[in-house]
């Protein structure tokens, strides 16, 4: 939808991500009007887990721009791969606190309550995965790039498949996305907790629940593989059978037995969060 670069506000003296259309995008009349709707959209979402947006305007070349908050920090996605690094050189036992499983945990917690809030609000965001997900510098979580996402009640015929968005591309992520995305069925906030529930197990696990190489392989897994043994082999990161069942009924093929909401999902953890911290403690550490 757009680049976005790192600017300074000259009346506030503070640096801001600024995000401002590309000129193909500028262009297309239909395409710059996802791109206004994505500036409100964001704005709207007041959360603290959601990157807040400051201003709308025009630059200079008469193109759509908004500045959001700078976020200095990490994605979920770079911080699962330093999670990875941290096993293999210290193993479970003496693993760093900020690389924890009960951390772990804290930051999907809060991506929960993001996306409860949000789904509230009627918003489904379509293409959460760790790389959206931003971690500041003091332990922030933010989710990010809401630039595909839909208002569930809104009046626009939102009928494009994931092989015929306007622009020719592929809508949301091949390793994330829902199975009724691809074939076209309605979608609702439980297409959002699927892609949670394999951000979840990655960030739990380091790996994917699914045998995939190429995106069309992901594409095929999602409409009718069977998820790995969830529970095999992970008995470090404290999984259980009933952790198991949740991660699973996230990864439902149909949304119907996908858990109802962000806060079922968030309550359950809580619930358990004990539970599940005593099972790793005893369990054996397994190196990857």
């Amino acid at each position: 939808m757009g680049r976005v670069l790192k600017a300074k506000d000259n009346d506030l003296l503070r640096l801001v991500a600024y995000k401002e259309m590309s000129e193909e995008i500028a262009s297309n009349a239909a395409l710059a009007s996802k791109f206004y709707a994505e500036a409100q959209i964001t704005a709207q979402l007041d959360h603290p887990n959601i990157v807040p947006v400051y201003q709308l305007e025009q630059n200079t070349d008469g193109m759509l721009a908004y500045t959001m908050k700078l976020i200095k920090g990490k994605t979920v996605e770079d911080y699962i791969d330093e999670v990875k690094e941290a096993y293999q050189k210290y193993g479970k036992k003496k693993l760093p606190e900020e690389y924890s499983l009960e951390k772990r945990l804290e930051i999907f917690l809060r991506c929960c309550d993001a996306l409860f809030y949000a789904h509230s609000r009627g918003v489904v965001h379509r293409d959460l995965k760790p790389e959206n997900i931003m971690i500041g510098a003091y332990g922030e979580v933010y989710i990010m790039d809401w630039g595909i996402a839909r208002i569930l009640d809104d009046e626009q015929d939102f009928s494009d498949q994931f092989f015929k968005t306007m622009h020719g591309k592929l809508t949301g992520s091949p390793a994330y996305v829902a199975p009724e995305t691809i074939t076209g069925d309605p979608i609702d906030a439980r297409t959002d907790l699927y892609s949670f529930g394999i951000m979840l197990y990655r960030m739990l696990t380091g790996r994917y629940p699914l045998f995939a190489e190429t995106p069309y392989d992901y594409l095929r897994e999602h409409l009718v593989g069977v998820p790995l043994s969830l529970f095999q082999g992970r008995r470090d990161v404290g999984w259980d059978e009933e952790l198991e069942q949740l991660v699973a009924s996230l990864l439902a093929k149909e949304p119907a037995d996908r858990p109802a909401s962000a806060a079922s999902v968030r309550d359950w953890l809580l619930e358990h969060r004990d539970e599940i911290l005593a099972a790793a403690a005893r369990g054996p550490a397994e190196e990857e």
